[in-house]
C-alpha cells in the first residue's frame, strides 16, 4: 500500500504570507513613529519638570529621531545628556585658567586661586527612561491592536 499526499497552493501560500508581512510592518512602522514621537514630547516634559538648571534649551532641542530597520532610534545630541540621565560620581573639577569658579551652591565661589575642587556627583535624572517607561504600556496595547487589525484584513 501507497500513501501519496499532494501538497499545491504553495506559491499562492508564500505571496500571501509576505503581503500579511508587508502590511504588520507598515502598520508597526506607523506606530512606532508615533509612539517616538510621544516618548520624545515627554522626556522634553520630564526635563523641564526635573532639571531646573537648565535655561539653554539645548538638552531639550537636541532630539532626534531615526527610523531603522525595526523601529527607531530616539537620540540626544547634548553633550552632557548622558551625565544629566546617568547621573555622576564624585570627581575632581581642576581649575585650569585660575578663575573663580561658581557652582550650583548659590555662586558661592569654589576655586579663586586655581587647583582643585571636588564635585561631589549629581543624581540621575532619568528623563529618558522614565519616558519610555510611561509610554511603555501604551506601545504595547497599540502594537497589539494593530497586529490585530492588519491579521483581520
Amino acid at each position: 500500500m501507497v500513501i501519496q499526499v499532494r501538497v499545491s497552493g504553495l506559491k499562492e501560500a508564500r505571496f500571501y504570507i509576505r503581503h500579511l508581512a508587508r502590511k504588520v510592518l507598515n502598520s508597526m512602522d506607523k506606530s512606532m513613529n508615533k509612539l517616538s514621537d510621544e516618548i520624545i514630547q515627554q522626556a522634553k516634559s520630564n526635563i523641564n519638570s526635573r532639571v531646573r538648571w537648565e535655561n539653554s534649551g539645548r538638552l531639550v532641542g537636541s532630539f532626534t529621531k531615526q527610523k531603522v530597520r525595526n523601529g527607531v532610534t530616539i537620540t540626544n545630541y547634548a553633550p552632557y545628556a548622558a551625565y544629566v540621565e546617568e547621573g555622576t560620581s564624585p570627581h575632581l573639577i581642576r581649575n585650569k585658567l585660575g578663575h573663580t569658579w561658581r557652582g550650583p551652591d548659590y555662586g558661592k565661589p569654589h576655586s579663586a586661586t586655581g587647583g582643585y575642587y571636588t564635585h561631589p556627583g549629581t543624581r540621575p535624572m532619568n528623563f529618558m527612561r522614565d519616558a519610555v517607561d510611561s509610554v511603555a504600556n501604551r506601545m504595547m496595547r497599540m502594537i497589539n491592536s494593530r497586529l490585530d487589525v492588519a491579521l483581520k484584513r
